[in-house]
């Protein structure tokens, strides 16, 4: 749930950047859409804000809990916003782009991929969320410090383009804080991604075909059977061929084999 609603927040302000085009809080002649996103960030806010203090309350650790970096990106990603909507400031876009953070906690789904048979599947969420993240966060910070009349898409565009090292050169950062921006853009993705990249590398290595198989009791089998140990295919072979033979009644029983290699050719060829 946390999740969706730092996605629904995230896309919430990219709509809400729309109107800095105009210089206005708002889309112009949009007021009631204005509105009702401005109800759903209120709503979310709160939602946040309750979940992050019944976090803390349950945690053993309760100062650790409090000043965990993630928590201090949900500080810093709902406090401003929040109390800008009751009004005690007035916005601007330093401000309310403290919303843009809420994308980083898009990293909560990481736990989902605990499980060891999933290491591969989180290597390429972290590669995936890392782009996207580096790609969000440059263009938010350019639509603050650029004074051009260019939309959120526009940046998102620029940044795609420069970190594919193609440079179109249509739309470019004029202020020397757009142009900082861009080389933290490029130096932060020059140090992470390699070190995903690599990460990703080995889990595919290390997770072989047999290694990511699972098995999955059906309803209607009541037993089965595992077989550990490290010997050799024939040794395999004169066991099943003895336990599957028609005498012993097990010919509907599946057999579980677990071993710390991959099979050879003939192994292979028993098993099929």
């Amino acid at each position: 749930m946390n999740v969706i609603g730092s996605l629904t927040m995230s896309f919430i302000h990219a709509i809400d950047t729309y109107a800095w085009i105009y210089n206005q809080p708002s889309i112009p002649g949009n007021q009631n859409l204005q509105d009702i996103q401005n109800l759903i960030e209120f709503s979310l806010n709160i939602y946040f804000i309750l979940d992050l203090l019944l976090n803390i309350y349950i945690s053993e650790n309760k100062l650790f809990q409090a000043f965990q970096a993630i928590n201090i990106v949900e500080y810093i990603s709902i406090l401003p916003t929040f109390l800008l909507r009751l009004n005690l400031y007035s916005a601007t876009k330093v401000i309310v782009s403290t919303r843009a953070l809420r994308f980083l906690l898009i990293s909560k789904l990481t736990p989902l991929f605990a499980k060891r048979s999933w290491d591969v599947g989180k290597q390429y969420f972290q590669l995936i969320f890392t782009v996207l993240s580096i790609l969000w966060l440059g263009s938010n910070f350019l639509l603050v410090v650029e004074k051009q009349d260019y939309a959120f898409h526009n940046y998102f565009y620029f940044c795609i383009v420069t970190l594919s090292t193609v440079g179109f050169g249509d739309i470019y950062p004029k202020s020397e804080l757009g142009r900082l921006c861009v080389v933290i853009i490029l130096i932060s993705l020059l140090s992470i991604l390699p070190r995903q990249a690599e990460a990703l590398k080995r889990s595919l290595n290390q997770n072989s075909e047999y290694a990511r198989k699972s098995y999955k009791r059906s309803q209607n089998q009541a037993k089965h059977i595992v077989i550990l140990g490290n010997t050799n295919t024939q040794a395999y072979h004169t066991f099943l061929e003895e336990f599957y033979h028609k005498d012993h009644g097990f010919i509907e029983t599946p057999c579980v084999i677990f071993k710390n290699r991959p099979p050879d050719e003939e192994m292979k060829s028993l098993l099929q």
